[in-house]
């Protein structure tokens, strides 16, 4: 069974938050890091290259589905043009298309 692949477009990026756009709807995505362990957060080990010392982070990616407070984060247009973009996701238009189209 072939496996259909998730479309998922970058619209906008501020304060470390990603508004993403998918056939399901919009969110915004950050990832926070901590140096002690947090409720939901996952162990990752980290590797400073110019030093070669490993650090252990706990990493935690919140996320946010509600429309007036992206609205706060992003302000109205990038919003917008987000849920044009799901619009035509939901219809079967690719990233290509929508690149050609002028929205991404």
């Amino acid at each position: 069974m072939k496996m259909k692949a998730k479309k998922l477009v970058l619209v906008a990026q501020k304060d470390n938050y990603n508004l993403v756009a998918t056939e399901q709807g919009i969110y915004a995505s950050k990832i926070i890091d901590y140096d002690y362990p947090v409720r939901g957060a996952k162990p990752i080990i980290l590797m400073n290259i110019r030093t070669n010392k490993k650090r252990k982070v706990y990493r935690k990616v919140e996320y946010i589905y509600n429309e007036k407070t992206l609205r706060q984060i992003f302000g109205d247009e990038p919003v917008d043009r987000a849920k044009r973009i799901v619009a035509y996701l939901k219809r079967g238009y690719s990233y290509l298309k929508l690149k050609k189209m002028g929205l991404v």
